[in-house]
């Protein structure tokens, strides 16, 4: 049974980015269950068209690490940018990218505040695959990004220091909370966010970001975890994340075991050196994700986070 036009093209607009006019001929002719149908299978199913959208190199952290290597953040930024809205205009499962756009809207992070576009990619990924799922899941995987992590050391400093009487929610007010005037291209800097943050709580907020974005560290941002009464704990076993974001990316990390990654470029495994572990021998390592699934690697401390004995 052909369906209404115009009840497709709202469809296409809420559950994805739109559609041609001949895309809007061709799906008139299906039933309105069979598009929904569709449009939710896309959830799970494979996407390729946005796959093919070549990725830009992103600068990743053991990358940062190597003694001389520089690179152009905010250049890599706008490339990200431009590969997601490639990928957007594309895509063969419009409403997995919605959501993901959608999710990327509702989590206190950019790349403004975080300085690094590499760390955005993992957290977009962690939105395409995980948002389709569990919630609880999702929210677990995001609390423990890099991205997420900085904000809740913010917040947490935030709450410490005026005594539980103000907390990040306030920023967010002052900062987000404009009247209702409809869209709005409303640029700012980071003196401006350093502006609304001081209005909050004084505090060396320059320091914050000087020293946990733009400083090389050794260890993940974890004051807002550890502040907040937890604590972080490692173990052999990789998580639900480390899964995730190996599946999304095709990117394999031994760099605590082997001192090395593995990731597919182009159809072609390609191994790069890392420096967080002395390299051992140089194996085969292709095959690690279906021979060694859930296996403990030897220097391989993956996070887990817990409180009172008990395991998140």
């Amino acid at each position: 049974m052909a369906t209404n036009p115009a009840l497709v093209a709202h469809l296409y607009r809420r559950a994805g980015f739109g559609a041609l006019p001949a895309e809007l001929d061709e799906l008139s002719q299906h039933s309105w269950t069979d598009l929904v149908d569709n449009l939710l299978a896309g959830l799970s199913g494979p996407d390729p068209a946005g796959e093919v959208v070549p990725l830009p190199h992103l600068t990743t952290i053991p990358e940062s690490n190597v003694p001389g290597h520089q690179f152009n953040g905010w250049d890599e930024y706008n490339y990200l940018i431009s590969w997601w809205l490639e990928r957007m205009i594309v895509t063969s499962t419009p409403l997995r990218e919605k959501l993901a756009l959608l999710l990327h809207s509702q989590f206190p992070t950019s790349w403004s505040k975080v300085g690094w576009a590499y760390m955005m990619y993992v957290q977009n990924q962690i939105f395409r695959t995980l948002g389709p799922g569990n919630f609880e899941t999702l929210v677990q995987a995001v609390a423990k990004d890099p991205a997420m992590l900085i904000w809740l050391d913010a917040d947490m400093i935030i709450r410490q220091q005026s005594h539980g009487q103000r907390s990040l929610d306030d920023f967010c007010r002052r900062f987000y909370g404009a009247p209702d005037t409809g869209p709005e291209l409303l640029p700012y800097t980071l003196d401006d966010l350093l502006a609304a943050l001081n209005e909050v709580l004084p505090h060396d907020w320059r320091g914050f970001f000087q020293s946990r974005v733009y400083q090389i560290n050794e260890h993940a941002p974890v004051g807002g975890i550890e502040n907040g009464g937890w604590r972080l704990i490692y173990s052999g076993t990789p998580n639900q994340q480390i899964h995730a974001r190996e599946d999304a990316t095709g990117r394999v990390d031994f760099s605590f075991s082997l001192g090395m990654s593995v990731e597919t470029a182009g159809g072609e495994k390609i191994a790069r050196q890392e420096s967080r572990c002395p390299p051992a021998l140089a194996v085969a390592a292709d095959r690690r994700r279906q021979a060694h699934r859930g296996a403990a690697r030897p220097c391989s401390p993956q996070a887990r986070v817990s409180a009172e004995g008990k395991t998140v």
